[in-house]
């Protein structure tokens, strides 16, 4: 995350242990008190700061081995990063993953906090990421409107289509579908998934 030489952080890392700087835990070194934390921290520049969240973030999305920690920290490095894209896909990867271990409460959180972020992304990226987002809130618990909700799924999916971005467009008409199917109203959901289906076939 530095961006220092594996050797030079390796040394620099013992002779901080030895100086009781850090100290060893069971998940690797760590600081050995708060007010160290906070004054490193404090004293790399602000640029510098969000270039290490920024590399930490990417880090923790390719990571393999994830756990609702890892959420969380992909969460908050991903906020402080400085790059509202990144900080975006970062809250649908800790969303699903939160939804993957049952964190329903945590899932929304996060959901909702990448929608807000959405508003500083193009167009292109913008609805991608919403109907993602969207997604999460409709795996994680019950919707407060349906019926606006399946209209919202429509319209972004058609925006989708709009941007040639052929998965998302699929994924917003299958989601319109699924609500209208929960509300009985089965014509609308029947048009709903063969909007899905003409996606898929014009990718082919």
């Amino acid at each position: 995350v530095s961006g220092v030489d594996t050797t030079a952080v390796g040394a620099a890392l013992e002779v901080a242990e030895r100086q009781g700087i850090l100290r060893s835990t069971e998940l690797g070194l760590a600081f050995s008190h708060d007010l160290i934390t906070r004054a490193v921290y404090n004293d790399i520049s602000p640029l510098r700061r969000q270039v290490m969240h920024r590399r930490a973030a990417e880090l923790l999305e390719k990571n393999s081995t994830h756990d609702l920690a890892s959420a969380a920290e992909l969460a908050h490095h991903a906020t402080l990063s400085g790059d509202n894209a990144l900080a975006a896909r970062a809250m649908v990867s800790a969303g699903r993953l939160c939804l993957r271990f049952f964190a329903n409460d945590d899932a929304q959180s996060l959901a909702r906090k990448g929608l807000q972020l959405t508003a500083r992304l193009s167009d292109a990226q913008r609805v991608c990421v919403e109907i993602d987002l969207h997604d999460i809130l409709l795996a994680s618990g019950p919707l407060e409107d349906r019926e606006g909700a399946a209209r919202r799924y429509t319209t972004l999916a058609e925006r989708a289509l709009d941007h040639g971005a052929l998965a998302a467009a699929r994924l917003g008409y299958h989601m319109a579908a699924y609500v209208r199917w929960t509300q009985g109203q089965w014509a609308a959901a029947r048009e709903q998934t063969l909007q899905g289906l003409r996606v898929v076939r014009g990718r082919q």
